[in-house]
């Protein structure tokens, strides 16, 4: 495993996807929840600033395993194949089959 030096996302990257996601396709709280891992049922209590005030002035990620990692794998999935905003949902579902959280 690399070390968290080498790891390709960083908070700011992904502070720069969601950033894309909110302009082009209005990606919201809503839909971040069900990206994200807070609480039960897909992340009920996470929101996209909370998110991004957890990741201001974060250098980078503690290892490719860690949550966070996994929903910046997620943000970077998505905003690499959204396509429209009806496209989101869908993509959606693609992100959380492809980076699943471990067990």
């Amino acid at each position: 495993m690399p070390s968290p030096f080498d790891l390709p996302l960083t908070p700011e990257k992904t502070l720069e996807n969601l950033n894309a996601l909110e302009t082009q396709y209005g990606f919201n709280d809503a839909l971040f929840r069900n990206v994200h891992h807070w609480g039960k049922d897909s992340g009920s209590k996470g929101s996209l600033a909370k998110h991004r005030a957890y990741l201001t002035g974060r250098p980078k990620y503690k290892n490719r395993s860690s949550s966070n990692y996994v929903v910046a794998q997620r943000i970077q999935y998505i905003a690499e194949h959204a396509v429209s905003r009806e496209s989101l949902g869908k993509v959606i579902l693609d992100a959380r089959d492809q980076y699943p959280f471990a067990e």
